[in-house]
């Protein structure tokens, strides 16, 4: 059986060349300058806004359907959903020599498209096709981390992804006094479906109060099958974890469904690509719903609830028996 882990040694950072207690301003430029097949990279980001709009932006150097071409692809994707549950979607593909791709910092151009950013602010701006565009100002509340509301991640890498994991589930979402971001991955098959909990919560100052990199408890409230996959997807779920003394619960309940992507809908030749590296069924759901957040450390106890938005990518066949951990 093969062996995961995180990359969080001393010698690891150093064969990065990355400073392991302060993120840098170069750390969100482009990373993968790499051509050939198998590497991917892309700068996301989310928000709920004041009305109930989400807007969901990705720009990529290369999307999942041409992870297995040579050389750059870039493009990007915009999703809008309004107050009334309708999804507007543009997905844009971009000349290679109309991009530019900034090494010092996040400064991503895809010809009258721009995604620039200091870990501070973030501008982000995509010419209106069809009359969908956008022009965003996302200022930062909280210090960067790496495991490590609006939300923006930068990810990267040289392989398929896909092929290495069974599920993982994202959710960010932002209080009025703390920021929270949770990461379960859950490894494929062929690594025992190993797990990655990772969790941070920082206050309104930016300030670490809480992060768990270990144990969890998950426990699931209901499954839903997917129209397009077939394969069953949590509806309700909630996480416990613990941590110099603290004990967090957070719990996650779907509303809607803002995205839904499975063999019967995804393109063509995203199946092909998905068939040929073994991952036949690939799907992806992404939710606007309610988080509910307490902490007790012993002396207080805080709660807080919202909305937020977050995801479950699903390459593997079933998550019952590896996400909820009282069936394991």
């Amino acid at each position: 059986m093969a062996s995961v882990r995180l990359l969080d040694t001393p010698a690891d950072y150093q064969r990065l060349g990355v400073n392991p207690t302060q993120i840098e301003s170069w750390e969100d430029g482009r990373r993968n300058w790499h051509q050939e097949p198998g590497n991917w990279e892309w700068w996301y980001f989310d928000s709920v806004l004041d009305d109930g709009t989400k807007a969901v932006i990705q720009f990529f150097i290369r999307p999942g359907k041409s992870i297995k071409k040579h050389g750059d692809h870039p493009s990007l994707t915009i999703k809008v959903t309004t107050p009334d549950g309708k999804l507007h979607q543009e997905d844009v593909s971009v000349k290679v020599a109309d991009c530019t791709f900034g090494k010092d910092q996040c400064d991503v151009h895809l010809g009258d498209n721009s995604f620039v950013g200091d870990l501070k602010q973030y501008r982000i701006h995509v010419a209106p096709v069809n009359g969908l565009g956008a022009d965003l100002t996302l200022t930062s509340r909280t210090t960067p981390y790496r495991p490590g509301s609006g939300y923006h991640d930068h990810q990267w890498g040289n392989h398929f992804y896909m092929t290495e994991w069974n599920n993982w589930l994202w959710a960010r979402q932002r209080f009025d006094d703390y920021t929270v971001l949770l990461f379960d991955l859950i490894a494929a098959e062929k690594d025992g479906y190993q797990r990655f909990p990772i969790m941070f919560i920082e206050d309104a100052a930016g300030k670490l109060v809480f992060e768990n990199r270990q144990a969890v408890k998950c426990t699931v409230s209901g499954f839903y099958q997917d129209e397009l996959s077939g394969k069953d997807y949590p509806k309700a779920l909630r996480y416990e974890l613990e941590s110099d003394g603290k004990q967090v619960t957070y719990s996650l309940a779907e509303e809607e469904i803002l995205d839904a992507q499975g063999i019967k809908k995804i393109p063509f030749i995203f199946k092909q690509v998905a068939r040929h590296n073994g991952v036949g069924n690939l799907s992806y759901s992404r939710y606007y719903g309610t988080g509910t957040l307490r902490i007790d450390d012993g002396d207080q106890v805080v709660e807080r609830q919202g909305k937020l938005i977050y995801e479950f990518m699903f390459p593997g066949e079933s998550c019952r028996q590896v996400l909820d951990t009282d069936h394991n």
